[in-house]
């Protein structure tokens, strides 16, 4: 049916000094998938998780972009994107593949680019960021 042709995603792509940082929060219809990549640009460690979840099961998304917060409360990964009066707040736990925690909690305020839908490019201070 037509819920299963509907796609609606949330991407963000930050960059804070040498660290890069991407999240996917998505429903593609018969998925939902959320997802947080770092990388740190100087010694190529990398990290993250992704989340599939069936027919999109605890992901919602808006038909406006920043009406609600994005929200996923799952074991391997809690999100949450909000749009806050002081810019956009990023949130992500997460456990790695090798078992310890990883944590990002940024607030964005300068965006660099936007482009379809909801795919953001922003830069931060060094000193506004953090993750595990």
């Amino acid at each position: 049916g037509r819920k299963l042709r509907t796609k609606k995603w949330d991407y963000w792509g930050v960059l804070a000094g040498d660290l890069a940082i991407g999240l996917v929060y998505a429903d593609v219809g018969y998925a939902g998938l959320a997802s947080v990549w770092w990388g740190d640009l100087v010694s190529q460690e990398t990290g993250g998780v992704d989340v599939v979840t069936p027919l999109a099961r605890g992901v919602e998304l808006p038909d406006t972009p920043g009406a609600a917060p994005l929200v996923l409360d799952h074991p391997k990964l809690r999100m949450r994107l909000s749009d806050d009066p002081d810019g956009t707040r990023l949130y992500a736990r997460w456990t790695e593949s090798d078992g310890s925690a990883g944590e990002l909690d940024v607030t964005v305020t300068r965006i660099l680019q936007t482009v379809a839908g909801r795919m953001v490019f922003a830069e931060l201070a060094p000193s506004s960021s953090s993750a595990a």
